[in-house]
């Protein structure tokens, strides 16, 4: 007897993005490193994972509009987000209710998410994702201290 063949799973737009499935990532991770935090701070583990939902449902709603200026508002708050779980990471170690290197591992996975939106919302690149692979993709940064800034501004 012939069976029905099985329907695709529905997919949308947004589940092509890879700053999208990266910010699930960081979801996962936060929930995760939540279920061990006391209630003591509970306040601040509640924010953490209620920010850290709000990246990947920006990036879905900000995908799905077709004005630009929209586009970007979306993504713009998306990484804002993504900003406000790294501080709220900087706020329970201060607190000392998480590690700093289990805190940093949250913001390992953050960083790539926050360059791509930055990229996203860049007005003169238009809005898209990088075709690099994120592993590929060195995110050492190099700053000057203020003391080389200071003799740079000298020499000129």
């Amino acid at each position: 007897m012939k069976t029905a063949a099985e329907p695709e799973p529905a997919t949308f737009e947004h589940d092509s993005l890879d700053v999208y499935r990266l910010s699930l990532e960081f979801v996962r991770w936060t929930h995760e490193e939540c279920a061990s935090l006391s209630e003591t701070h509970r306040i601040s583990r509640d924010n953490l994972v209620r920010v850290s939902q709000s990246i990947p449902l920006y990036i879905a709603e900000g995908n799905a509009e077709r004005s630009l200026s929209d586009r970007q508002r979306f993504f713009g708050t998306a990484k804002r987000s993504a900003l406000a779980c790294a501080a709220a990471l900087d706020i329970i170690v201060a607190c000392d209710a998480l590690s700093s290197t289990a805190a940093q591992k949250g913001k390992d996975i953050l960083h790539p998410v926050v360059m791509t939106l930055t990229r996203m919302t860049d007005s003169a690149g238009g809005i898209q994702e990088g075709t690099e692979e994120y592993a590929d993709v060195d995110l050492e940064l190099d700053y000057e201290s203020a003391e080389e800034v200071e003799v740079h501004e000298e020499d000129e």
